[in-house]
């Protein structure tokens, strides 16, 4: 029956039903009213499923001793993770605020993730400014992938060479607001007309 469900879920469907699941699986509905009256217990069941089959891919070792190697290899990993589980994350939405499974799940895998990038960049981290790494959390999210790939309409190789891209830039700069904050000039503002007026112009965030 865990099959049925995972399988109606691939196909787009939120919130699987006991007469869908009963056609699915070929089983008599009754039968599976009787697992539907532990709705919280076949999430569960999923989603450990899922965990099982997708986490070791999250784990995968890194080789890439370079930061944009590195970045490079967190979406070479985070791309056929987000894509993959897609589906379940959106049936999972769905329910979220009357599943505690449900949310008990999302925030072991944000955490899992948050985690992951701390421990990858941990030295452009130690050299930026703490906000640096809510920003690169928040760009490697399953929210903001979701978002570009869903009401943005970007593919699958926009999206990561957006994100590849912002995550690099924003970790490049977290360590240049830290180092050397006169150096951040704010868009538009970094010409100057002569050579008295560009004393002292640099603008911090």
């Amino acid at each position: 029956m865990i099959d049925s469900i995972c399988s109606l879920m691939q196909e787009g469907v939120v919130e699987p039903t006991a007469d869908l699941v009963a056609e699915r699986a070929g089983l008599g509905v009754r039968s599976v009213f009787r697992h539907f009256s532990d709705i919280e217990g076949l999430r569960a069941e999923v989603l450990a499923r899922l965990v099982a089959e997708t986490l070791p891919n999250l784990q995968q070792p890194r080789t890439a001793t370079d930061l944009a190697g590195r970045v490079r290899e967190t979406l070479d990993i985070r791309t056929p993770f987000f894509e993959s589980v897609t589906p379940y994350r959106r049936a999972g939405d769905a329910v979220f605020h009357r599943s505690a499974v449900v949310r008990s799940n999302h925030a072991d895998l944000d955490r899992f993730l948050r985690n992951d990038l701390k421990k990858n960049f941990a030295r452009e981290l130690a050299a930026s400014d703490p906000a640096t790494l809510h920003l690169i959390d928040a760009l490697l999210s399953f929210q903001t992938w979701l978002r570009l790939r869903g009401p943005q309409g970007l593919s699958v190789p926009a999206t990561r060479r957006l994100l590849e891209g912002a995550v690099l830039a924003a970790l490049q700069a977290g360590g240049a607001a830290r180092g050397s904050p006169a150096k951040l000039v704010a868009p538009g503002r970094g010409r100057s007309r002569s050579p008295q007026r560009s004393r002292g112009v640099g603008t911090t965030r």
